[in-house]
């Protein structure tokens, strides 16, 4: 989850639709809020959006507000059920008999009024570019790895596009789950989901094997809203397996591994590795030999307008810094969605995780201790 601070003056919010609902996370598990739709001008460091649409959340079934978050700050795009609340709002301007493609026509029209925030910003053209990058910072005994941070409107200082290993994001048809096109279009496709094709996945060096049930495509959701890796049951299974001590006898489904080894997990994409720091792979250390794999979790079953095979959590941005290049969202044939992606994973990080490995287990502060975890499934 991103945290981060957005002023709005409560005062001037104007009531636009009595009751809003949106979900997210695992479709088996969803974490739901509702409340009222209302507008008003919302501020995110320099940029300004007036009239922006929000739910006032009254009512949701995450503890949110006790860890001291807000609220919930959309980053995806403004179409399907990954834009529910556009969808809500669009519900209103529908003549009856309407025809799919004519829909499609009255959300573009809205898009720039009614979009989320940073689809506005990128439609208003206020942003140098229409994109964002995050990177997340570890946060266990050492803090390490990158530094967590947000751009809006360019690329970090220093970085240049040539660094970037830029893949395309997945377009969806009506047959997939997708939006129809729209009159003067019937035949074009838009994003739904921050969704790339993925190669392979490699486990200390070797490919793991394709998942039986592969939807078409073998892709990857890139997702800051989930706190985990999570792929499809039996590629799990497989990595469980080959990197299970011996003689493990973990009382949950997550099994137990030998802390003196670290697990160097890759997803390749656009040709190249980005590995995941073993640091980060980490869930946490049971004793001064033995730690637990809870950050890799089994993925949600393929479904229409979500047919990912793998969603990439906080671990895999605390490995890399991560480019979201919107495109043209009216036309994305134009200016296609891409996403870029950078490994900040240093040459020396199986040294540097035996090191604080070794430091943690011989100061008797095991390296990430966290709450144990007790289910192998996907939960947002």
């Amino acid at each position: 989850m991103l945290t981060f601070i957005i002023d709005y003056i409560p005062l001037v919010f104007e009531l636009v639709q009595p009751t809003g609902e949106f979900s997210y996370g695992d479709p088996q598990n969803l974490t739901s809020a509702s409340g009222p739709i209302v507008s008003g001008s919302v501020q995110l460091a320099n940029f300004l959006v007036q009239n922006q649409f929000i739910v006032a959340a009254n009512t949701t079934n995450t503890p949110l507000a006790s860890a001291g978050i807000s609220g919930v700050f959309g980053l995806g795009f403004p179409f399907g059920n990954a834009s529910q609340i556009v969808s809500q709002l669009v519900q209103r301007m529908i003549p009856k008999n309407t025809s799919p493609n004519g829909i499609t026509d009255i959300l573009l029209s809205m898009l720039p009024l009614e979009a989320p925030m940073l689809p506005r910003l990128s439609l208003s053209g206020q942003l140098d570019q229409p994109l964002f990058t995050m990177t997340l910072q570890r946060t266990l005994d050492e803090f390490g790895g990158n530094v967590g941070q947000l751009t809006i409107g360019d690329l970090p200082n220093n970085l240049s596009e040539s660094s970037l290993t830029n893949v395309p994001v997945r377009l969806y048809s009506p047959d997939e789950g997708g939006i129809p096109g729209p009159s003067v279009n019937p035949s074009a496709t838009f994003p739904l989901n921050w969704e790339v094709p993925l190669d392979a996945v490699l486990l200390n060096g070797e490919q793991v094997p394709l998942p039986s049930n592969l939807p078409g495509i073998y892709t990857a959701l890139i997702d800051s809203g989930s706190n985990s890796l999570a792929g499809p049951e039996d590629v799990v299974s497989f990595i469980y397996s080959a990197i299970a001590s011996s003689g493990s006898s973990s009382n949950d489904d997550i099994p137990e591994i030998d802390c003196s080894k670290p697990v160097n997990l890759t997803f390749v994409f656009g040709g190249r590795g980005f590995p995941v720091d073993s640091r980060d792979f980490l869930g946490f250390q049971k004793s001064s030999t033995v730690c637990k794999a809870s950050t890799l979790k089994v993925a949600p079953a393929p479904t229409q307008g979500r047919l990912v095979s793998w969603v990439l959590g906080t671990p895999f941005f605390k490995s890399n810094l991560i480019a979201f290049y919107y495109g043209d969202l009216m036309q994305p044939s134009v200016d296609p969605p891409r996403i870029g992606f950078l490994s900040t994973v240093p040459e020396n990080s199986n040294e540097a995780y035996a090191s604080d490995i070794a430091s943690a287990s011989q100061a008797g502060q095991f390296f990430g201790k966290l709450p144990e975890i007790t289910s192998k499934r996907f939960n947002g």
